[in-house]
């Protein structure tokens, strides 16, 4: 049935010549793309064009797949995250390596020595209800995805389909900052010198770097990447190496973030550290258990917006590529212009404690109902007269 006349577009992938309609999908995937285009009477209707044009990108899907297996890619799944492993260790740090061997660890529990090339989004599923019925958090079951696709185009090339790219995934509830009380901070620094006195510490190293954390709100990556030539003690300057996309920037050091700095040089604490088990450790020092040691810089974050400090320069502050990261996520800005805004309206009404109380009819204190209270006293016309009238 060939093409007639101009062609009009009727929807995605659906359109209408004089001689009939044209079904056409188009599916892309790793190193092969295909197009293909089918055509039907004018007798069909609108549902019957749509389902064929989910069969064709099915089959057309299956076929790309099929075209994207090579040779290499035909190994057990154990072997190949061997394989991917070995691939990555020297480009990650040993802590994200560790992460990367855990998540992979919980899919080889699912898939064990099955190809790879033959997993499903299916098999994905199921590995995924397991963990939600066994309680593991969206977060870390996105983690999880996230690396078995890691594993995929690492071997098989960046634009490589994986059978996660279809799955609909659980997402994890937005983190909302919160602030921790400044005698929660003294109580851990008191707590880590007692612990380094009694030798239950090697070295200051955890204290300093907590410093650095809680007085300056940067990120911890960017502790790590800081070398001795980026902190200038004499100028009071910090130049933060940027990270997430953002910028980087010349942090003036106020006498907090001096003395912590000091402390931080003194320890010899440079390079990369586990966040993990500085975790633990201050969490031993009665961190409390259900906030993050991430809290620390909201907290830099939030105090500077209640203290009204313009948005712009908290941005730059703390790193944000994007303005909205700052007043959504870290520093709630709206939240102290919203409070100064109530404040500078306060007393219009000219209102005191003495309004807050009670201004009606005194309750009956100890009476039930007006059926329980005491009759008053007869009138002389009720009293009578002994009988007499």
């Amino acid at each position: 049935m060939p093409r007639k006349g101009r062609r009009h577009a009727v929807e995605r992938g659906i359109s209408r010549d004089e001689s009939g309609y044209a079904v056409r999908v188009s599916v892309g995937s790793g190193r092969a793309r295909r197009a293909q285009e089918r055509r039907f009477p004018l007798t069909v209707d609108l549902p019957f064009l749509r389902a064929q044009r989910a069969q064709l990108e099915a089959e057309l899907r299956e076929t790309v797949q099929q075209q994207d297996r090579g040779p290499a890619v035909r190994g057990t799944w154990r072997g190949d995250v061997r394989t991917y492993l070995a691939r990555v260790r020297g480009r990650l740090d040993p802590e994200t390596f560790r992460s990367r061997v855990s998540e992979l660890r919980a899919w080889t529990g699912f898939f064990e020595d099955r190809a790879r090339h033959q997993l499903r989004g299916l098999d994905l599923e199921r590995a995924i209800g397991a963990w939600r019925q066994a309680g593991v958090s969206p977060k870390t079951i996105l983690n999880r995805v996230g690396t078995l696709k890691h594993v995929f185009r690492v071997l098989d090339g960046r634009r490589a389909r994986t059978p996660a790219d279809d799955l609909l995934l659980p997402k994890p509830a937005a983190v909302r900052p919160r602030v921790v009380d400044p005698s929660v901070i003294r109580t851990v620094i008191a707590r880590l010198i007692k612990q380094e006195r009694q030798g239950k510490l090697r070295n200051a190293k955890t204290r300093a770097r907590f410093l650095v954390r809680v007085t300056t709100g940067q990120r911890p990556t960017q502790i790590m990447a800081t070398r001795p030539r980026d902190v200038d003690l004499e100028r009071r300057v910090w130049r933060v190496p940027p990270a997430k996309g953002g910028d980087a920037i010349p942090l003036y050091l106020n006498d907090d973030m001096l003395v912590a700095w000091r402390l931080f040089v003194a320890a010899k604490a440079w390079g990369r550290f586990d966040t993990s088990a500085q975790a633990r450790v201050l969490h031993r020092a009665s961190w409390p258990e259900d906030i993050r040691i991430y809290n620390a810089r909201h907290s830099v974050g939030i105090g500077f917006s209640e203290r009204g400090e313009d948005l712009a320069d908290i941005q730059a502050w703390m790193g944000h590529r994007r303005i909205q990261t700052t007043r959504e996520f870290y520093v709630p800005a709206l939240f102290s212009r919203l409070k100064a805004m109530s404040e500078r309206a306060d007393k219009c009404l000219g209102l005191s404690s003495r309004g807050a109380r009670f201004a009606g009819a005194p309750p009956n204190r100890g009476v039930l109902g007006p059926s329980r209270r005491q009759p008053a006293d007869p009138t002389p016309l009720e009293k009578g007269t002994g009988g007499h009238t």
